[in-house]
């Protein structure tokens, strides 16, 4: 079985996670904000507004 993302960010391997996030995502940015939430799960999240 895999080592999870999730698993590896509670090992401290947050660079591994990264990689298995890169791999698994749609973009980069999907598996950055993945990987810091689950590295900061009670972290406030980023809001992008579109418009004018």
């Amino acid at each position: 079985m895999p080592e999870s993302p999730l698993w590896l960010v509670m090992q401290g391997r947050l660079g591994d996670a990264r990689r298995v996030l890169n791999k698994t995502s749609n973009s980069l940015e999907e598996a950055h904000g993945t990987a810091t939430y689950l590295k900061y799960p009670n972290a406030p999240k980023a809001t992008t507004y579109g418009g004018n």
